[in-house]
């Protein structure tokens, strides 16, 4: 009995970090009572693009609602004395219930999934066939079984700091380029996924190393459109790769994300802009493509060192 306050203290902050949105979850709404009765605390985020789906919640107890979909759950904290049971395609397995341990499953092949919490959880969750023709592109094509990855117990740090920066990503999605940064961080979970199943990932080909032909068809796209919402899908296009390895060549040749390079040409842009006074502070903001304009105080500090109006006042 010593221990109850300390577990409720860390409970309650823990449900204080975790923001609830669970009014506008779609999975949430569709999922069954026995489901939805579980959840004290939910953060979620929809990717556009995609069917993958961003999570940190606080359950009572573990569950499962079946689908085709494919979940990778890292346990952050846990107030729960019994490890976890699960069987999966007819295996049954126990996992610890120790910060940083890893549940990866798909939902359907899921029979019994038991534990008493609370728990505290990071998790990505997908449409499986969606998970595997990612994975067959990151992979060179080859097939890749995560078979193995549900059967295992895996406490693997990299993937759980990995997950983590997904979330992070998301919470940052105030820009529409940001969602770059979503797919980026997701791709870095795919990659550690595919070291976890004993597939390398695709290597960058000796001629686009030498001759990145795609990078350039990017940047000449970039540089005539940084002032509109430049689409992802929509730049691999232009470069003729897929959308994955088109971030993997574009950093690997310039040194820099599609979005940290997005970013410096608006900001070179607004500082030809604030060189004069044509144009209002305000207006040079959506001028250069940002359509919030305290990010783009914000982005221009950390570029320049000072703020808009300072740059202004300093050049004149």
């Amino acid at each position: 009995m010593g221990e109850q306050p300390h577990i409720f203290e860390g409970l309650y902050r823990a449900k204080k970090q975790v923001l609830s949105k669970v009014t506008d979850w779609r999975w949430y709404h569709d999922a069954p009572g026995w489901v939805r009765d579980r959840f004290m605390r939910c953060e979620h985020h929809y990717v556009a693009g995609s069917s993958l789906e961003v999570r940190e919640h606080i359950v009572a107890e573990a569950g499962c609602h079946s689908a085709n979909r494919y979940s990778i759950s890292v346990l952050k904290n846990s107030w729960a004395e019994r490890p976890i049971e699960c069987e999966v395609v007819g295996k049954r397995f126990v996992r610890p219930n120790v910060p940083g341990t890893l549940l990866m499953f798909r939902n359907c092949d899921v029979q019994h999934l038991q534990g008493h919490g609370p728990f505290h959880s990071q998790s990505l969750n997908l449409e499986y066939p969606e998970l595997m023709a990612r994975l067959e592109v990151l992979s060179g094509g080859r097939q890749v079984s995560l078979e193995h990855l549900s059967q295992q117990s895996h406490h693997d740090e990299g993937l759980g700091i990995l997950i983590g920066g997904v979330l992070r990503a998301c919470r940052r999605r105030h820009e529409p380029e940001n969602d770059w940064e979503v797919q980026d961080a997701f791709d870095a979970v795919l990659q550690r996924l595919l070291v976890l199943a004993g597939a390398a990932s695709k290597p960058i080909s000796t001629d686009d190393q030498l001759r990145p032909a795609a990078v350039t068809r990017a940047i000449e796209y970039l540089h005539a459109h940084f002032k509109t919402n430049v689409k992802r899908d929509r730049l691999a296009e232009i470069a003729e790769v897929n959308p994955n390895y088109l971030s993997r060549l574009f950093h690997n040749s310039t040194g820099v994300t599609i979005k940290q390079y997005l970013l410096t040409l608006r900001i070179e842009h607004a500082k030809q802009l604030l060189r004069g006074d044509d144009v209002a502070i305000a207006d040079v903001a959506t001028q250069c493509g940002f359509s919030l304009h305290s990010h783009f105080s914000q982005e221009f500090r950390r570029q320049v060192g000072v703020s808009p109006r300072a740059y202004r006042l300093r050049g004149n």
